[in-house]
């Protein structure tokens, strides 16, 4: 008799505890839905930022600049004048001091996230968890041998991005923070021009 009720109370827990597994993962999908959803909603960005490092030491800030698909801009304008423009798959970095270019191959899954014109999050969500109105969404996307692993945390209600934690390839973490964000406004199409500007007549 005993064992047949600690069957049924070992019964009832499991069945207690799976509802609560699936209650929980079926809160997390909704929340990455409606993650890509507000992602997925507009077509240009523009937003303040301002970046730090970690330990604090080094503060930069600036604009930045989103035409889906494929564009994106950020103009650094303090402490230094530095410009990274992605238009489809080149990246230029122009130090407007130095007045230098450089170019690479687009490989960055963070640019990614900003410009792609339909984000699909699932598979590369690690943990995702909402806190006193701020949701946490941990990332992870391993590509031609690069392991990406970035924090995108938002603001829950209205859902609006807030901040991105990440490292760079000497394992420095950078908090890359936004704010007086605006959606579908007209953005000039030269602003994401990857010539070089000391030879090319360009808006920078």
């Amino acid at each position: 008799m005993i064992s047949k009720k600690i069957f049924i109370l070992s019964s009832l827990f499991l069945f207690g505890l799976c509802l609560t597994l699936h209650a929980s993962s079926t809160k997390q999908s909704s929340s990455i839905a409606d993650i890509e959803i507000y992602l997925n909603s507009f077509q240009t960005v523009t937003a303040k930022f301002k970046q730090v490092t970690s330990d604090g030491d080094d503060v930069k800030t600036g604009t930045l600049y989103v035409s889906k698909p494929g564009k994106l801009r950020f103009d650094y304008l303090k402490p230094k004048e530095v410009t990274i423009v992605l238009n489809k798959d080149i990246v230029m970095h122009y130090e407007h001091e130095l007045e230098e270019a450089s170019y690479t191959k687009e490989d960055n899954y963070f640019f990614k996230l900003l410009s792609s014109k339909n984000i699909s999050l699932a598979s590369d969500v690690k943990k995702i968890t909402l806190d006193k109105g701020i949701i946490h969404m941990h990332l992870f996307k391993h590509h031609n041998n690069i392991d990406t692993d970035i924090e995108v945390i938002f603001d829950a209600n209205p859902l609006t991005l807030k901040e991105v934690i990440f490292k760079n390839q000497s394992q420095e973490s950078y908090h890359l923070s936004f704010y007086e964000m605006k959606y579908d406004t007209q953005i000039d199409s030269k602003l994401f021009s990857v010539q070089d500007p000391k030879f090319y007549s360009t808006p920078y």
